[in-house]
C-alpha cells in the first residue's frame, strides 16, 4: 500500500509524531512519501493544491493521510484518492479552524481523533475513530511511549486505510459496520490490557516469561496507572528502576511489587472492564442468535483469561 502524508512543513520539518507514525507504517510493509505544505492560513494551503496534484500524479498513492484539518481540506480538493484525516487539537479547539475542519470531516473517507475531548467538540456523525497518540506522562517518557504506541496502532491504521476497498460492493447496513467497528475496537483494547495485566500476574499461565514487558523496558497500563499517581521524585525512581530491568532481576521484582502494592493491576483491570462493558452494550442492540452468543462469550473469555 502506498500512503502519501500531507502535513505542514512551515518549520522545514515534520512534527516528530508524524515521522514516527510513518516509520511504523513502513515497518509493516507500506510505502510512505510526504507532501509538505509551506504556507499559513486557508490561502496558504489552497495555494499548494497545484503542487499536491502533481505529487499525486507522480507518486500514485492508494491513500492520502492528512494531518490537521487544513491539510485534510487541501487533500480533499481532489476526489480521485481517498483521504484519511487526523485531527490533533488546534484544528478542533479554535472555532474558526473548526468550521474548516468540519468540511474536511465530511469530505474525508475516514477521520481520526487523538482525544475524546476533540470528538466531543467536533461531534462527528460517521466515519471516525478515536486513536490516542500518547498518554499523560512526563516528557522524558512521552517520546518513547509514542514510538511504541504508533507501532502497536499501525495495524489499526492499516485497517482504517483499507476500509474503502473492503466495503466496496458489500451489502451491509452502514450502522452495523459502525457498530462492529466500535465492538472490535473495544474488545481489541480489552484484550491488550488483559495481556499487559497477565505479564505482571504471578499465577498466569501464558507460556511466556513473566515480566517480559519490564525486561524489554516497556511501560504498559499497570505501570502507567502507578506513574500517573506518583510524585515527580517517585516517577524518576520508578523510571530509573525500569531502565535497569533488562539486566537486574531485583529491579524487576521491585517494580512488580510496586505495581501490586499500589493497585496498578486493579486499576488496569477496571479500565479493561470498561471496554468489555462497552463491547457487550453494543451486542445488546442485536437480537439473540448463535453469533451474538459467541461474541458475548468472547467478551467473557477476554475478561477472565489467564493465559
Amino acid at each position: 500500500m502506498k500512503i502519501l502524508v500531507v502535513a505542514s512543513y512551515n518549520k522545514n520539518r515534520y512534527a516528530p509524531f508524524i515521522l514516527e507514525q510513518a516509520e511504523a507504517l513502513k515497518h509493516v510493509g507500506c510505502e510512505v512519501d510526504y507532501f509538505g505544505v509551506v504556507g499559513k492560513g486557508i490561502k496558504g494551503y489552497f495555494n499548494a493544491f497545484g503542487e499536491l496534484r502533481n505529487k499525486i500524479k507522480s507518486f500514485k498513492p492508494d491513500i492520502i493521510h492528512a494531518h490537521y484539518g487544513l491539510s485534510g481540506l487541501l487533500a480533499n480538493l481532489q476526489r480521485s484518492v481517498p483521504v484519511v484525516t487526523t485531527y490533533h487539537g488546534s484544528d478542533i479547539n479554535l472555532p474558526n479552524v473548526l468550521r474548516l475542519s468540519k468540511i474536511a470531516m465530511k469530505l474525508s473517507a475516514w477521520n481520526i481523533f487523538v482525544s475524546q475531548r476533540n470528538v466531543d467538540i467536533a461531534k462527528p456523525k460517521k466515519n471516525y475513530v478515536l486513536l490516542p497518540c500518547g498518554v499523560n506522562l512526563p516528557n522524558y517518557v512521552e517520546e518513547d511511549m509514542r514510538k511504541r504506541i504508533w507501532k502497536e496502532l499501525s495495524s489499526q491504521l492499516i485497517q482504517i486505510f483499507q476500509k474503502p476497498s473492503l466495503m466496496s460492493g458489500l451489502k451491509i447496513r452502514k450502522q452495523d459496520v459502525e457498530q462492529m467497528r466500535r465492538f472490535g475496537e473495544a474488545i481489541g483494547m480489552a484484550f491488550q490490557i488483559q495481556d499487559d495485566i497477565l505479564d505482571y500476574s504471578r499465577s498466569a499461565q501464558t507460556g511466556k516469561p513473566k515480566n517480559n514487558d519490564l525486561r524489554e523496558g516497556k511501560i504498559t497500563l499497570p505501570l502507567i496507572e502507578v506513574l500517573e499517581k506518583c510524585s515527580p521524585a517517585e516517577k524518576l525512581q520508578l523510571l530509573d528502576k525500569l531502565s535497569q530491568c533488562k539486566d537486574d532481576d531485583s529491579a524487576v521484582d521491585f517494580l512488580q511489587g510496586v505495581v501490586e502494592a499500589t493497585g496498578g493491576l486493579a486499576m488496569a483491570a477496571r479500565t479493561m472492564q470498561t471496554y468489555i462493558d462497552r463491547a457487550t452494550a453494543i451486542l445488546a442492540n442485536y437480537a439473540d442468535s448463535p453469533y451474538r452468543t459467541a461474541l458475548v462469550n468472547l467478551c467473557a473469555y477476554i475478561a477472565e483469561r489467564d493465559k
